[in-house]
């Protein structure tokens, strides 16, 4: 009886042992698991940065551009706007003339 207390104190130890090296074992898989995650959540925050600085500059760029662009169209939709001007303005004073050549027949018509 007196050595199966060393015995069992042993078995308990070399268990021990055994159940510190597990954990340990699965510490170490899980702290080396963690860092790729972090490496790889690193790469991804600056494909998003160059993504995102990529997006700032073509908006920029299309910025520029509607600028640009902006006083030509306005230009065009002045020019547009007085040739209708113009052509209702010529349509009213052909038919101001239309009317007097009318009225002139009428009255030389009466005359005659």
């Amino acid at each position: 009886m007196g050595e199966e207390v060393p015995n069992q104190a042993h078995d308990d130890a070399i268990a021990n042992a055994r159940a510190t090296s597990a954990i340990a074992t699965k510490l170490d898989i899980f702290v080396d698991e963690f860092k790729k995650e972090r490496e790889d959540a690193s790469t991804h925050r600056k494909d998003l940065r160059e993504v995102v600085g990529a997006l700032s500059e073509a908006v920029r760029t299309q910025t520029a551009a509607i600028s640009e662009i902006r006083p030509i169209v306005a230009e065009y939709q002045n020019t547009r706007a007085e040739a209708r001007g113009a052509a209702k303005m010529v349509k009213y004073i052909w038919t101001v003339v239309v009317m007097l050549a009318g009225l002139v027949g009428a009255w030389i018509g009466k005359k005659i």
